[in-house]
């Protein structure tokens, strides 16, 4: 018997998940730009998933974007806000993001913003004393993870979201939560943007969402016809993003009956 152990890298997708993957791909195959039958129920296929998503979420589906993963995410939200605002300032990351972030800060650093890097404890978690201490009137935005994907750690993103905007009311508020999401509970109340992806949480690669707060400006990073209101252009990936729903209206935290059985010699 395999024993998978990797699921923080990907997860193997829900046997429901493929069935619906598969209905897509062989009867609705149309595209939801389209004004016929077939592109009108892919459409529909596509709504339907993003009310999942965003019910799960506990926000306006109208602010759920979908992408084609994390990485695209987390650039939309970072790079696309900060070009929004069409000026240079303070933007704080942690030491220990995910690459998609700390490359887009490295892209900025060279564009002329004002980059800080915070801390970690020596159990992972950003020091949220020298992030209070960090921002200020200048401060764009701050984008933190809110849980590591090697270290496993937690971070107090709520009370991180609450200096933020105490401090500086205007800036920014992204978080990566590709990791966390439908793992560990976060309220969306003071955070601007989230990332989330498929693939972690028993869907397909290739298909994620980023949540966008009403009012916060995006310049989009990838241009095209307008689809997803112009957030995320290109056609959208309907087998992927129906399969993400799915693996949202499924999920429960839970393992194999099998999986239960072998972990418990090891417990």
């Amino acid at each position: 018997m395999e024993v998978y152990f990797d699921n923080s890298a990907t997860t193997k997708p829900k046997k429901e998940v493929i069935e619906c993957v598969t209905e897509v791909l062989t009867n609705n195959y149309g595209n939801p730009s389209s004004l016929h039958r077939m592109g009108l129920n892919a459409e529909k296929a596509v709504k339907l998933a993003r009310t999942v998503i965003a019910d799960k979420m506990g926000v306006d589906e109208k602010q759920v974007f979908f992408t084609s993963g994390g990485t695209e995410s987390n650039n939309i939200a970072i790079l696309g806000s900060l070009y929004a605002l069409r000026n240079k300032g303070t933007v704080i990351t942690s030491k220990v993001e995910h690459k998609s972030v700390t490359e887009c800060f490295k892209k900025l650093e060279q564009q002329g913003y004002n980059v800080k890097y915070v801390d970690v404890t020596k159990e992972g978690i950003v020091d949220v004393n020298q992030l209070e201490s960090l921002i200020d009137d200048d401060t764009l935005l701050v984008s933190i993870m809110h849980v590591n994907n090697e270290t496993g750690a937690i971070m107090p993103i709520e009370k991180i979201a609450q200096i933020i905007k105490d401090k500086n009311p205007k800036a920014l508020f992204h978080v990566d939560d590709v990791q966390g999401f439908l793992k560990v509970p976060l309220s969306y109340k003071n955070i601007d943007m989230v990332s989330v992806s498929a693939h972690k949480v028993n869907g397909l690669k290739g298909c994620g969402a980023v949540y966008i707060k009403k009012g916060v400006k995006i310049s989009p990073v990838i241009l095209g016809g307008g689809q997803e209101n112009g957030i995320r252009n290109g056609t959208e990936n309907v087998p992927g993003i129906v399969g993400f729903g799915k693996a949202v209206q499924i999920y429960n935290n839970s393992l194999d009956s099998s999986i239960k059985e072998y972990i418990k010699n090891f417990v």
